[in-house]
């Protein structure tokens, strides 16, 4: 199958030089950082609620990491470490829901770095990994 896709591309190519270079880049906004977290919990059997939105997130966190607890800058886009990102609490992949309640703002590389693991509550706020060490820096 993936062989006939690669012919059927190639021979496209040819036919069109700019048929790759005319095609628009996927935009990711929130609408679509929604619905491809919908679909992740779904498929994991978690619940969804309410939509998941970056915007509001950030504006309810007051653009807070809830990792670190760094200032999240706004004008950074993906793949920028210090970019804003969405974090869920309780994972997706732990049976955690996509809802807003378990979602907060962390910097790309906060949220990378703890990955799948279940956070706690802390007097400030955000998060912190459960694990024996200090906060993660940034």
């Amino acid at each position: 199958m993936r062989e006939r896709l690669r012919e059927y591309m190639a021979k496209r190519r040819q036919q069109d030089p700019d048929y790759c270079q005319n095609r628009q880049p996927h935009v990711w906004d929130d609408q679509r950082r929604d619905g491809y977290h919908r679909r992740k919990a779904i498929k994991k059997g978690a619940s969804t609620g309410r939509p998941v939105l970056l915007t509001e997130i950030a504006s309810r966190d007051d653009w807070t990491c809830g990792i670190c607890e760094g200032h999240v800058d706004h004008g950074l886009i993906w793949p920028d470490p210090l970019s804003p990102s969405l974090d869920h609490i309780l994972p997706l992949s732990l049976g955690g829901p996509h809802d807003p309640d378990n979602v907060q703002l962390a910097h790309l590389r906060c949220n990378v770095r703890k990955g799948a693991k279940v956070s706690m509550p802390y007097r400030g706020g955000g998060v912190l990994p459960l694990h024996t060490g200090s906060k993660p820096g940034i």
